[in-house]
């Protein structure tokens, strides 16, 4: 926990992921690795949830908006991070888990100025997400 706090306070911003960001549902579906055979509910429940969630990050914010759909409540959330480590393909950032008031680092990495993809959780899956609107 020291390391994580002696980094925090030296890190800046990496503008390259200011911006707002929109899973790209094809690529990620594409690209998923699932366990079990695939059924007809599983993959509607796969479609159903992405391409629909954007990040939107500023210099020090990130904002998550989730809109409603399939009977289910939209979704919105905003917290402070600080990025803590960069090098030319990726970046490493901590904030605060929404859901658990915990702090939690999170890994981006670039496949160009307007495409990023992060790890599911421990799944080896990958989600990506493209630049809204590029400069």
């Amino acid at each position: 926990m020291v390391i994580i706090t002696l980094l925090s306070g030296c890190a800046s911003s990496d503008h390259r992921l200011e911006g707002r960001w929109k899973s790209n549902k094809e690529l990620t579906l594409a690209t998923i690795k699932l366990r079990d055979p695939v059924t007809a509910t599983k993959r509607a429940t796969l479609d159903s949830i992405f391409g629909k969630l954007v990040m939107c990050y500023d210099r020090t914010h990130v904002i998550a908006e989730l809109p409603a759909s399939n009977g289910r409540p939209g979704w919105h959330s905003r917290t402070r991070y600080r990025v803590v480590a960069s090098d030319n393909d990726s970046l490493a950032y901590i904030s605060t888990d929404v859901f658990t008031g915990e702090p939690e680092i999170s890994h981006v990495y670039f496949e160009s100025p307007d495409r990023y993809w992060i790890y599911l959780n421990d799944t080896g899956s990958k989600e990506y997400f493209d630049r809204i609107n590029p400069e």
